[in-house]
């Protein structure tokens, strides 16, 4: 099903944000440096909106919250006291460990500039959408809240047909109201998809929130059975009817005041989502992106199939960053093309040579998927940081803040790597490693040894499983009528086992737990586990995972000592009452 014949956006709120791993965001410091680094800060010296200083360096509640959210939403941490102080000693360790390295001039290394570039583009590409998005937004009036409080407690199941214009849809809408056709014999000649062919444009039940507000705007006005004129959206013309109604119990005016700011969050992220698209749509098309007829067919084959080798090489399905050795590759395979045209758009040009000098700053994802709609995209934000640099908004505080945080990460990182010695591993060393962390890090699948019961239909497995109630466990069955045949499984592990469907369903229930009945291996299963083993991989299988498991642990202890070296140089103070009274994330 297209997203045009849907014919409707089902609003899922993803924002391109890149999403980071718990590793990267575990927390370095020992709970004895919060001590040293915070409690002895003075309270008194606070400034608005900073949340702490460490010698030359702020830290604002913006650039707190833009580390800590990431935090809650991909690491297993929760919202309290504990987890902001750690972050924040964390990011005061950052701060004097890039100081440090200023003091060492290594803030004079050009390359850093470059490793900046990509965050200095995202800042600045947020700062567009935040002006002409977000920021232009109308906040829900609290009618608009009451009428989605009604609707929210109030489904509908709706049909619909759709088509790309106007002219077509008034058609149709006469050919129904003339009773001539109706949406099932319509429908099957305007779909596409075969779904909605086949069910007369049947969309289901539709919850308040799930359509852009013009289609909610019309299926809300509309009885059972009557038809909508042709409507409008973002993708083209509509005709809907309603053919049922469900609604939730009356409701209080308690309750409204309940689920207000849930209804204020849902409708004001519809309008966001809704006006972005606008945004990008209409900018789109002002740019008029037109490739080369002859050279980009050519330019984006050779493209695809270097960086479908590239992925090829990946021991894993993660999607390849492209490094400079690729670019190099890259500018090889295009060097006869390289000074050639490939598009044009808002009256400028770009070469091969400029889609390859780019390819860094290109979606990932996207550019594995469709390369020419990827290029669209980076021309895109190639448009849009220019207006953005035409607004100064690289001066912006908040564009500045997130471009210094990405330069203390990276100083932090130099001064770390001048100071760590080649850390020599012995095979001791890793050996003892893995003998203390392996019950964490490194468990081989459980070995249970199972036993079971098995019946020629579930009918007799489930009176057995009544019988079991009163009994201590599987092995009573022995004495029980016939029908069942008891059979001790012997010891099985994932991977290994003829049984994994028995396995899996006890996997993760205590011993002499029985579960079933369990349809597998030719009958219906009573089964439980009677004994439970954990052993480690085999230390040979994982020695290159634990050896870089080691290297890490060693590199956050090196961590922690030279951030104790260096944090009597600067002064540090910390504003904890701003600190405990940041909001989780925005409303």
């Amino acid at each position: 099903m297209t997203i045009k014949e849907n014919g409707f956006a089902i609003y899922q709120a993803k924002r391109n944000s890149r999403i980071i791993s718990a590793r990267q965001f575990r927390i370095t410091l020992a709970s004895i440096l919060f001590g040293v680094l915070i409690l002895t800060c003075s309270k008194t010296e606070t400034q608005p909106d900073v949340i702490a200083q460490v010698g030359n360096r702020t830290i604002t509640s913006d650039a707190f919250k833009r580390a800590y959210i990431p935090v809650l939403m991909y690491t297993n941490a929760r919202d309290n006291a504990a987890t902001r102080e750690n972050l924040l000693n964390d990011l005061l360790g950052q701060k004097i460990l890039a100081q440090s390295a200023e003091a060492m001039q290594l803030d004079t290394i050009a390359k850093i500039d470059h490793w900046v570039e990509p965050v200095r583009r995202n800042a600045m590409l947020r700062k567009v959408y935040e002006t002409n998005i977000r920021d232009a937004l109308l906040e829900p009036t609290d009618s608009e809240l009451r009428i989605g409080f009604k609707r929210s407690n109030e489904d509908r199941h709706v049909r619909h047909l759709f088509v790309p214009n106007k002219s077509t849809a008034d058609s149709l809408y006469l050919l129904i109201n003339s009773g001539e056709a109706g949406f099932r014999q319509i429908a099957q000649h305007v779909f596409q998809d075969s779904l909605l062919k086949s069910n007369g444009g049947d969309l289901g039940w539709i919850h308040f929130g799930d359509l852009d507000e013009t289609l909610e705007d019309t299926v809300y006005a509309l009885s059972p059975g009557r038809v909508s004129k042709p409507t409008k959206s973002a993708y083209g013309w509509h005709i809907l009817t309603v053919e049922d109604i469900r609604r939730q119990k009356l409701l209080t005016e308690s309750d409204f005041q309940l689920f207000k700011p849930r209804l204020w969050r849902t409708i004001l992220d519809r309008r966001e989502f809704s006006r972005s698209r606008e945004f990008i749509n209409a900018f789109m098309r002002q740019a008029d992106i037109k490739f080369d007829p002859v050279v980009a067919p050519m330019v984006f084959r050779i493209l695809a199939n270097r960086l479908w080798a590239l992925r090829e090489t990946m021991a894993t399905d993660k999607v390849p960053e492209i490094s400079n050795r690729e670019i190099g590759i890259i500018q090889n395979d295009l060097a006869p093309f390289m000074n050639e045209r490939l598009m044009t758009f808002s009256g400028e040009s770009w070469t091969v040579h400029d889609l390859v000098s780019h390819l860094p700053f290109m979606n990932a994802r996207l550019m594995f998927q469709n390369l020419q709609t990827a290029t669209a995209f980076l021309i895109r934000d190639e448009l849009l940081l220019v207006q953005a640099a035409q607004a100064g908004f690289e001066d912006d505080p908040d564009v500045q803040s997130e471009i210094q945080d990405r330069r203390d990460q990276i100083l932090a990182q130099l001064y770390l790597q001048s100071k760590w010695d080649s850390l020599t591993i012995s095979p001791a060393a890793l050996k003892s490693y893995f003998n203390t962390t392996w019950e964490a890090q490194y468990l081989a699948p459980d070995s249970l040894f199972l036993e079971g019961c098995y019946f020629s239909n579930e009918s007799q497995a489930s009176q057995a499983l009544i019988k079991l109630n009163d009994t201590n466990g599987l092995a009573d069955l022995r004495s029980l009528p016939p029908e069942g045949h008891f059979k001790s499984l012997g010891w099985q592990v994932r991977g290994t086992t003829d049984y994994p469907v028995l396995y899996d369903q006890v996997l993760n229930s205590p011993i002499h737990t029985v579960k079933g009945p369990i349809n597998s291996n030719g009958g219906w299963w009573l089964v439980e586990a009677t004994i439970r083993h954990r052993y480690p991989l085999p230390y040979e299988r994982v020695i290159n995972r634990v050896e870089q498991d080691y290297r890490d642990e060693q590199w956050r202890t090196f961590r922690i000592k030279m951030v104790e070296a260096n944090q009597d140089q600067f002064k540090t103070w910390v504003n904890f009452e701003l600190l405990n009274e940041l909001p989780k994330k925005e409303n």
